[in-house]
């Protein structure tokens, strides 16, 4: 019984005790909600894994894409990608994504061509379609099944609004072909303001042609690369001994000083004696003036009866007798003392009236007593010197400082002679007889056939121009090329017409509401400076005024070198990229100075001078990613 009685006590507190143990139920439920966690958690990763695959797939997409735009050169909407384009794209797809990477497969990628932003046939974008499965990994368990990921993706050519300033070589020498065979001939034409001018003939295969044909290729590019509302804006400063900008410039800011080295007539001497006769002449003139009038060369005078026609030269019939008129031969003068006279001249630095010769009139030429006339063509001269041999971009002397408009006076160069050393006998004074025509700076002198005298094409501040209106621009009459090499003045204004507070500022302010465009000076030239004393440029006659470096050729050249220098500085300090191609010609250290980083180039045939201008089209253009 005790036994008994033991178990059946026993047995009831092992059975109590067992319903009241709740360690076990802990394992269980574990176990239960195991299932749920498992596919939270592989839920999470393997979306983490679908959200990785596809940032690396759209950056690969992205870089395809990019790489095949810039490799495309056939930008008709007519033809599929070309081969090149399309295996650089793949290659770079290929280099950002490789197939098996996270256990992927399937991976394609397939770029196409595209229009965006253009013409309806130009080809502006590459497109990018790709794809690529990836298996699921802790949901596969689930019944996952692999999951396939794709994006698209779009590279484009695309222009913020851009100010392109063409600063170019249109020298004498741009007349011949690269490959050499020297310039054309000069020849003589009408200018579109009437004045006759020289220039050089064009030989077949010219470098100014294949400038011509570089700049609209240019156009051509960024109107491609640009969309319908992007604002693109051309300026052009060609140059040669100076830049034709005079009829851009405010006649407030023309100098006060009008003195020109020049020569005016002091008197008069007798050349012939012993004349007793002239005609034709009236008889006031005769009688009561005593000479024929003003200075000619179209009328006649006797000696001792014989009849002579006056020489080419221009002078006059003066008598200090008696005279007497006669009405035979139109008008026929005799007295006594009669001599005929040419003028004495007078050679030095005077004020000219140039009021109405800057106001483009035909006016009678100071300096000349043949009747001459002549007419400004737009060229203008700085006054006062400029001979500092070391400056620098931020302190620049203001006829380099592109926010000021210099002092400046019209250049006039059928005025300007060099002084002549006195004639025997004439203190001071030169006779007409003894004059030497080849120090003079006339129009169609020999200085201008020589290349010393010229004036180019007139400069163009910046505008929004039609393809056809650059094409007008370049084939202008005007456009010729002539005369010798000075780069500092074709970068010192092509600067100025793009300071956004010099004196053309109006014209480079952005459009309302717009931001401010980008800036770019693309420079061109074929030599090296040719810097002669007796060149008629921006400032004068070096060898005459000596207003760059005091009359020393040497020196001359040093300062024009290190002008372009500071002045592509400067250009640099305002945030305006520089771009320089040398054509036909060795990149000089001074070209590679001015230069923004790795933006230098050399065309040694015309081909390649129209693959440098579209190249640099394309780096101003934007390569970006637009989708």
């Amino acid at each position: 019984m005790t036994d008994q009685n033991l178990k059946l006590t026993i047995a009831p507190g092992f059975l109590t005790r067992l319903a009241r143990d709740r360690r076990g139920n802990t394992l269980v439920m574990v176990a239960a909600f195991m299932v749920p966690i498992l596919g939270f958690a592989g839920s999470a990763v393997d979306m983490t894994r679908l959200y990785v695959v596809k940032v690396r797939l759209q950056q690969a997409c992205d870089a395809g894409a990019l790489a095949g735009r810039k490799g495309m050169t056939d930008t008709t909407t007519k033809t599929t990608l070309d081969a090149t384009a399309s295996a650089q794209a793949q290659m770079f797809f290929t280099n950002n994504f490789r197939n098996g990477w996270l256990g992927t497969s399937n991976t394609v990628f397939t770029p196409t061509k595209a229009s965006v932003g253009s013409g309806a046939t130009v080809a502006n974008a590459v497109n990018g379609t790709a794809s690529v499965a990836v298996p699921m990994t802790v949901m596969a368990m689930f019944g996952a099944k692999t999951t396939t990921v794709s994006v698209t993706c779009q590279a484009i050519y695309d222009l913020a609004d851009t100010d392109v300033m063409f600063v170019l070589d249109t020298t004498g020498s741009m007349s011949g072909a690269p490959t050499g065979g020297g310039n054309g001939k000069k020849l003589t034409y009408t200018r579109d303001d009437g004045i006759s001018a020289y220039y050089n003939d064009e030989l077949a295969g010219s470098k100014v042609e294949a400038l011509r044909k570089a700049v609209l290729l240019f156009d051509q590019t960024m109107t491609e690369n640009k969309q319908s509302d992007t604002i693109v804006r051309y300026g052009f400063a060609p140059y040669s001994t100076v830049v034709n900008v005079g009829k851009l410039l405010p006649s407030s800011s023309v100098s006060t000083n009008l003195a020109y080295n020049t020569r005016w007539v002091d008197g008069d001497y007798p050349s012939i004696s012993n004349v007793v006769g002239a005609y034709p002449i009236t008889q006031v003139d005769c009688l009561n003036n005593r000479r024929t009038p003003g200075w000619s060369n179209s009328y006649r005078y006797q000696i001792s009866g014989q009849n002579y026609a006056v020489a080419p030269t221009y002078s006059y019939v003066g008598f200090t007798g008696t005279t007497n008129w006669a009405a035979n031969n139109g008008g026929t003068c005799t007295g006594t003392g009669g001599s005929v006279r040419r003028p004495l001249w007078r050679y030095g630095t005077t004020s000219l009236p140039v009021n109405d010769y800057a106001l483009l009139n035909t006016v009678p030429t100071p300096g000349r007593i043949n009747g001459a006339t002549s007419k400004w063509r737009g060229c203008v001269e700085m006054t006062g010197k400029s001979n500092a041999s070391s400056f620098d971009a931020n302190s620049l002397p203001s006829d380099l400082d592109p926010d000021v408009m210099p002092p400046w006076r019209p250049m006039w160069p059928e005025v300007v002679w060099y002084p002549q050393g006195a004639s025997s006998g004439y203190p001071g004074l030169v006779r007409d007889q003894d004059v030497n025509a080849n120090y003079n700076y006339g129009a169609l002198s020999a200085q201008e056939q020589a290349d010393s005298v010229t004036c180019p094409m007139e400069a163009q501040t910046l505008k929004a121009m039609s393809s056809s209106e650059v094409n007008n621009y370049l084939y202008a009459n005007n456009f010729k090329a002539a005369g010798n090499t000075y780069h500092d003045y074709g970068m010192a204004w092509g600067l100025r017409m793009l300071s956004l507070k010099g004196p053309f500022a109006a014209t480079v302010k952005a459009v309302d509401g717009r931001k401010q465009p980008s800036q770019n000076i693309v420079f061109m030239t074929d030599g090296d400076p040719v810097a002669d004393l007796d060149n008629y440029q921006m400032y004068g006659v070096e060898g005459l005024d000596g207003n760059m470096a005091d009359k020393n050729a040497t020196q001359e050249k040093t300062n024009h070198q290190m002008r372009l220098r500071v002045l592509c500085d400067a250009a640099k300090l305002r945030g305006i990229t520089v771009y320089m191609i040398a054509f036909g010609t060795a990149l000089t250290d001074d070209m590679k100075y001015c230069a923004s980083p790795g933006q230098s180039f050399t065309a040694s045939n015309n081909a390649a001078l129209q693959d440098a201008f579209a190249a640099i089209a394309k780096r101003i253009a934007m390569l970006r990613v637009n989708q």
